[in-house]
């Protein structure tokens, strides 16, 4: 099958929606399939690997550019192509023949609503979705609120969730911790939807006990929420992570109490997921995706802004002796999987 993907959104900062381009073409390069890209630059065929890509469709505007739309429906309106596949919510207005999008979340449909967020999914984002017989969603709460928001027909929209490469599956070897105390790690970053607030609340409590427990915090970028504050007093609890080779970031997984998410709402909870493939605790608020996981070391605390409930299971988790048993029962997806239900949605397509 010849696929053309748009990749403008690749580049070397991997976050979430790029992380997914990146393993979707890889894994359909394996299978043996034509992987082709849209890219405003060639740095985006070096990063998935020069192997993988058969050729670069140049597209001028990068993603999110506010004329996108317009540069797309240029670029794609006569494309040799099986199947063009746009992985998140830029798209043109009007979508080629045989195209697939894949919608990760609504979160910018969720308050505070901005008027311009509103205004574009309401007009381009659903108009163009109603068109296309063929929408994946990685959640079944993206797919009811597709449906619930946006008014997308369910019978257009197929749940493929997203799955995690084959070296969350490996059992690591112990080894040294990254830290001298027992620590929670936190992968996330800065928006207001993450509530990383509720978990500096919540670790507030426990070391105002004189409990002695660090915290491994990644925030990675986006914008800032601004009543989030470092617990004064216990900034020298906190070590932010930056720019973590992948052995690394392994140790920080291997070594954590539990890995814990707080978010308000999540499409597809990458960070929660790796805990569980790894075997490791993972504590998350209740509602959105979060209710899809399901592990033996799962901890759901709850209403997600609930500091109490949280510090609780935090208490219970940092006084348990820690286990390295590796991997449990758990339902979280491969990339094998997620490759071969996109492949399924690509044939409809």
């Amino acid at each position: 099958m010849r696929v053309l993907l748009d990749a403008r959104m690749v580049s070397a900062n991997i976050h979430g929606i790029s992380r997914y381009l990146i393993n979707l073409a890889r894994g359909l390069h394996r299978r043996g399939h034509e992987i082709s890209i849209l890219s405003a630059h060639h740095t985006a065929a070096e990063i998935i690997g020069l192997d993988v890509i058969e050729n670069v469709a140049p597209c001028l505007l990068p993603f999110a550019h506010p004329l996108e739309t317009l540069e797309l429906a240029r670029v794609t309106r006569r494309v040799p192509y099986d199947v063009v596949h746009f992985p998140s919510f830029s798209i043109p207005f009007v979508l080629p023949p045989r195209s697939v999008v894949t919608i990760h979340d609504l979160i910018h449909l969720y308050p505070p609503v901005r008027l311009s967020h509103k205004i574009y999914y309401q007009t381009l984002v659903k108009q163009s979705l109603k068109s296309c017989r063929s929408v994946i969603s990685v959640s079944e709460w993206t797919k009811k609120d597709l449906f619930e928001k946006l008014q997308i027909p369910e019978n257009q929209i197929h749940v493929v969730r997203n799955g995690l490469e084959e070296k969350w599956f490996q059992k690591f070897e112990a080894g040294k911790s990254p830290m001298t105390v027992p620590f929670f790690l936190c992968l996330s970053n800065p928006k207001p939807h993450k509530n990383v607030k509720t978990l500096l609340s919540a670790c507030q409590k426990l070391w105002e006990q004189n409990h002695n427990f660090n915290l491994a915090l990644s925030l990675g970028g986006g914008e800032f929420q601004k009543d989030l504050r470092f617990p004064s007093g216990y900034e020298h609890r906190i070590r932010v992570l930056k720019n973590l080779a992948d052995h690394e970031l392994l140790a920080y997984f291997t070594h954590a109490r539990a890995v814990v998410s707080p978010s308000l709402y999540e499409g597809f909870d990458y960070p929660a997921a790796e805990g569980l493939a790894l075997g490791r605790q993972v504590i998350i608020s209740g509602g959105s995706a979060h209710d899809e996981l399901k592990g033996e070391k799962l901890r759901i605390y709850g209403d997600a802004e609930d500091s109490e409930k949280l510090a609780a299971e935090l208490l219970k988790c940092f006084l348990a002796p820690d286990d390295f048993g590796g991997p449990a029962p758990n339902n979280v997806p491969t990339l094998d999987e997620m490759v071969e239900g996109t492949l399924k949605v690509y044939e409809k397509a």
